[in-house]
């Protein structure tokens, strides 16, 4: 099977940004719990959970949850117990950039 004509931006795995999106849908930028586009995604810290989620879907789940809507593993207990997940904000931006049926909501 021919690989796709890369994207602008290659993700870590060298798929590129839009290849995954018309693979996956574009529900493979979307946050596990708004169902939206990312907005300023972020990964739990020393957490079983490795999962990306917009940051403030991510203080609610640890506010009023403690697991991932996701995986269902435990989250801090602590909301900036996070970190900016660069590779999916890029993603997310060459997406928007190419014209992803989410572009009105850059950020």
């Amino acid at each position: 099977e021919p690989r796709a004509a890369p994207s602008v931006l290659e993700l870590k795995d060298g798929t590129g940004a839009m290849v995954r999106c018309v693979r996956k849908g574009s529900g493979a930028l979307e946050c596990p719990v708004c169902l939206q586009l990312f907005n300023k995604p972020v990964m739990p810290v020393n957490a079983e959970c490795k999962c990306t989620f917009c940051e403030a879907c991510f203080h609610n789940l640890v506010k009023f949850g403690g697991r991932c809507t996701k995986c269902t593993r435990r989250l801090p207990t602590d909301p900036a117990q996070c970190q900016p997940n660069p590779e999916v904000a890029r993603a997310v931006e060459a997406f928007q950039q190419e014209g992803g049926e989410d572009a009105e909501y850059a950020t």
